[in-house]
């Protein structure tokens, strides 16, 4: 019996499956587009930017370490000049006194304690805060290191200028608060309680009074003087410029008097004139630092480029 032959179907070419491709961004860009403007954006939502050679950029946990250890070193020397100082603090104590207790009569030339431990506190208080001064140019070191990474080679040269002008105008500042804000202002004060009710009322201050307010003076003019370094430094990094000095000078030197009139501690005006003339003769030396600084760097820039 002969098997049913079975009619040979046509061949149908089979549909082939579509395959998918991984298709750039690039491709459904818009042809008009700024290829710059779209590479930079590429580059901004990458997960890790691009770097030139050489550079290295931490992250935050490290910079949060490098800033602990700095931290470290700085409490560690300042513990170091915290021994000396409390060894010596009678001396700074009797020193600190003097601008006040040279307008007192010869047999009332003392200060006054009310509390059992005040004395012990003031004397800590005064051994801290001087042997914080004594520590500035290294405090400013540290300054230095933290922020030397994040400057460039030609800007790296300022480290010697700036720990010698911070250090300098530091002191500065405190030979100035010590002879001439503080003496202008205890006088006028002492002078004004004693002036009224036919001479009727005697001053009795206490070292817990006087003594936290003369080392405050003290740390605010100091650091006041300051102001020139600070942007002078700024000016190298380029975050200011002398013109934007100028443009805001009107602000600053009506910031600056402000400033002097919560300085000093008389209320009267000529004190005040005294502290914030040299104030506003800082800022019009910064204006003069930054642009030797900007002109330094730009005749130091081609010939590192």
């Amino acid at each position: 019996m002969k098997a049913p032959s079975r009619k040979k179907r046509a061949s149908r070419p089979r549909a082939s499956k579509p395959r998918l491709r991984l298709v750039s961004a690039e491709a459904f860009a818009d042809p008009t587009e700024d290829p710059v403007r779209r590479a930079e954006e590429t580059q901004h939502h990458d997960a890790e930017p691009i770097l030139p050679p050489g550079d290295e950029r931490l992250p935050l946990s490290d910079h949060l370490d490098v800033l602990r250890g700095l931290i470290v070193r700085a409490l560690l020397v300042t513990a170091v000049a915290l021994a000396f100082t409390y060894t010596y603090c009678d001396f700074f104590m009797a020193l600190l006194q003097r601008p006040l207790l040279k307008y007192f009569p010869a047999d009332q030339q003392f200060l006054y304690f009310t509390g059992i431990a005040d004395k012990f506190v003031v004397y800590l208080q005064v051994s801290l805060v001087t042997a914080v001064f004594l520590t500035v140019p290294y405090h400013l070191y540290l300054v230095w290191q933290f922020i030397k990474p994040a400057l460039f080679k030609r800007e790296r040269k300022f480290a010697v200028p700036f720990l010698i002008l911070g250090t300098i105008s530091f002191a500065v500042g405190l030979t100035f608060g010590y002879f001439a804000v503080i003496p202008m202002g205890y006088e006028f004060l002492i002078q004004f309680g004693t002036g009224g009710l036919a001479g009727q009322l005697r001053p009795m201050i206490t070292i817990t009074e006087y003594i936290p307010m003369t080392l405050k003076i003290l740390g605010v003019v100091g650091l006041v003087f300051e102001l020139p370094v600070v942007l002078m430094i700024l000016g190298a990094l380029g975050v200011v410029t002398p013109q934007l000095l100028k443009n805001f000078r009107r602000y600053a030197f009506m910031g600056l008097t402000v400033l002097s009139a919560i300085l000093t501690p008389s209320p009267d005006a000529l004190s005040m004139i005294i502290v914030a003339v040299p104030m506003c003769v800082l800022y019009e030396v910064s204006i003069w630092g930054v642009r030797f600084v900007q002109r330094f760097r730009e005749v130091d820039s081609p010939a590192e480029a």
